[in-house]
């Protein structure tokens, strides 16, 4: 692992004073997290600035080991909400790194605020089996999602949103992605944030069996690593998607 350090600059459009403070990891083989002497701003800076920022990294950008942190009370954001329960807020996050002696590196991407919870309360028999979101029980109406066309190349953003608007318009609200099919599009799951469609992500593992031996256990933790660390880069791992699956 190699220290960087550089400028990091922080802005998220519509929401202009929550604070912000730097916080920088340690190598991995210590093993501590240490707050950066630098304090913390607020957002009404815009964008907030952190001179002097330092973090690890290596040849693997998911082994990055620096982060700026987000704080925000609950009165700072508008929640995204499920389809007919509220509106689906979305906000314009952009991150910027200036490495000293090196080239600018940006980031945009749309984030939104919800808190998601399955619900298992002890029943006579069993356990309960329902979402909370944003503290309130939501019923789940929706429907499986298999690969929109038998050649994924031809499918278009256009005709993705317009299927996905078409659930929407019957009221659903949650989407299983079938296990069998493909790993969707980002402009799959752009959609749902839009519309207010939770997604049920499953991985890739139906359909048949498959050997349990050392390199196909290897094979699906790094198709696993892959695809959560994909989705987590995207808006809709904090509010639309809620749960990825084995069937």
């Amino acid at each position: 692992m190699t220290l960087v350090t550089g400028d990091v600059e922080v802005e998220i459009d519509g929401l202009m004073d929550a604070e912000v403070f730097p916080v920088t990891l340690e190598e991995p083989e210590g093993g501590n997290e240490s707050i950066d002497t630098q304090g913390r701003q607020r957002l009404s800076q815009n964008p907030a600035t952190f001179p002097n920022f330092s973090g690890y990294f290596g040849s693997d950008p998911a082994e990055a080991a620096a982060r700026v942190t987000l704080e925000f009370s609950a009165s700072d954001v508008e929640l995204w909400w499920p389809n007919e329960y509220g509106d689906q807020t979305l906000y314009q996050l952009s991150v910027s790194f200036t490495p000293y002696g090196g080239d600018a590196s940006t980031v945009e991407q749309r984030v939104a605020f919800r808190t998601v919870e399955l619900v298992q309360d002890p029943l006579e028999e069993g356990l309960t089996f329902m979402f909370r979101v944003n503290g309130l029980d939501i019923f789940m109406k929706g429907t499986n999602w298999i690969p929109a066309h038998v050649l994924p190349e031809l499918v278009t953003p256009e005709y993705t949103h317009g299927l996905l608007h078409s659930a929407r318009e019957s009221h659903m609200n949650m989407i299983r992605v079938w296990g069998g099919g493909i790993y969707e599009s980002d402009a799959f799951y752009d959609s749902c944030d839009e519309l207010g469609i939770l997604v049920w992500q499953d991985h890739m593992f139906a359909c048949s069996m498959y050997q349990a031996n050392q390199e196909n256990l290897e094979s699906a933790d790094r198709e696993s690593r892959t695809q959560v660390r994909r989705r987590k880069t995207k808006a809709f791992s904090f509010f639309s998607q809620i749960l990825v699956a084995f069937f």
